[in-house]
């Protein structure tokens, strides 16, 4: 099977009914179909993205100067890290308390996640 998913199409057939229609769950299953939009995405994601943000960096670039530019990012990116670091610091005390308490902190948690992923995002350098 694990051959077959490679190659590029599983196939299953399934048992089917006195009327010969399918008794369970059944399809001609492409990998190519799953994923195609996965693919897109990633792409979108890794290749156009960063080309963007290339380009609008080279043209501020041009209109404000290299160095004003590059001063707007590092700005950009220690204020992100500031506002991340304090953010995450008041979700880690929250997750203190509630455990303290013996609660989950399971919001505390998810908030902790958007929080690094926003950091993250502020702290790459860019104009998109």
């Amino acid at each position: 099977m694990v051959a077959l998913a490679f190659q590029g199409v599983m196939q299953y057939s399934p048992a089917r009914d006195q009327a010969g229609c399918l008794s369970g769950a059944s399809a001609r299953v492409s990998l190519h179909n799953v994923f195609e939009g996965n693919i897109l995405q990633l792409f979108l994601l890794f290749v156009v993205i960063p080309l963007v943000e290339l380009f609008l960096l080279i043209r501020v670039g041009s209109i404000i100067g290299a160095l004003n530019t590059v001063g707007i990012v590092v700005i950009t990116a220690a204020i992100g890290a500031y506002y991340a670091r304090s953010e995450g610091m008041s979700v880690v005390y929250r997750m203190q308390q509630l455990t303290a308490r013996g609660e989950l902190p399971t919001t505390e948690l998810i908030d902790a996640l958007m929080i690094f992923g926003g950091g993250a995002l502020l702290l790459a350098p860019g104009c998109v």
